[in-house]
């Protein structure tokens, strides 16, 4: 596994979650590793994929606050999560701040809600 696989994970962490609670921040990195299918190469290419994390959307804007972010909490757990001993406290693959409601949530069973976000599991494979 390259570094920059754990990179991308981080950065995406960050850009999604670094305000909220380790568990909140944990509970994305389940959305990670679910899309991923706890394969690292997976979840980085999930990370980058077209509209999943909206953080990436505008990478080229986002870019200079990911060069300059200090993520290292997030390293640890995109360290964690890459590992062969990791499982996931939830089986999530959606999520959204709970300020907004998508039309793609309706067709999901809603998990949890923890900090700021809303938790779903669909019963797509991913």
């Amino acid at each position: 596994m390259t570094n920059i696989i754990i990179i991308i994970i981080a950065a995406t962490l960050w850009g999604e979650c670094r305000g909220e609670p380790i568990a909140g921040q944990y509970a994305v990195a389940d959305v990670i590793y679910c899309r991923g299918n706890g394969e690292p190469e997976k979840m980085a290419e999930a990370c980058l994929k077209k509209y999943q994390f909206s953080c990436w959307n505008n990478a080229k804007e986002n870019l200079n606050r990911f060069m300059s972010a200090n993520y290292n909490d997030q390293l640890v757990i995109a360290k964690n999560i890459c590992s062969k001993k990791y499982q996931p406290k939830m089986v999530v693959d959606h999520f959204h701040t709970i300020d907004i409601k998508p039309s793609w949530a309706r067709e999901m069973k809603q998990v949890r809600i923890i900090g700021n976000h809303v938790f779903y599991k669909s019963e797509r494979k991913w």
